[in-house]
């Protein structure tokens, strides 16, 4: 037999048995990152993670700088600087620059009021 012949032969065989074990066993294939027929959902997937990643940075900035700012409040409280009346009024106004973010403080701490 030739070589050419026999090449082709074991290219052959190797192709029928990859496609076996790809329909056969679809999970093994995609654990190894041989299923490239799904590569429109992979790139999918990676833009809706590099968006989520994206959402998740301002967030996390979001909230850095809130915590900044109240402990900036605590720190003036402590010091004599800012009144008890007036430290409560700056924590409810960063309270408030997020829509949700009061909902989820009046579930955890309740009062009759928001300035409670």
């Amino acid at each position: 037999m030739k070589i050419v012949a026999r090449w082709t032969l074991i290219v052959a065989i190797s192709g029928c048995l990859f496609t076996g074990v790809a329909i056969g066993y679809p999970a093994l294939t995609e654990s190894v990152g041989a299923d490239f027929w799904n590569y429109s959902q992979f790139t999918d997937r990676i833009e809706d993670s590099q968006r989520q990643n994206e959402r998740l940075e301002q967030t996390q900035s979001l909230v850095q700088n809130r915590i900044a700012k109240k402990d900036s409040v605590i720190s003036d409280l402590i010091e004599n600087r800012l009144s008890l009346a007036d430290a409560i009024r700056a924590f409810w106004l960063l309270n408030n620059t997020q829509p949700m973010l009061m909902g989820i403080i009046r579930l955890s701490y309740v009062g009759k009021t928001d300035m409670e």
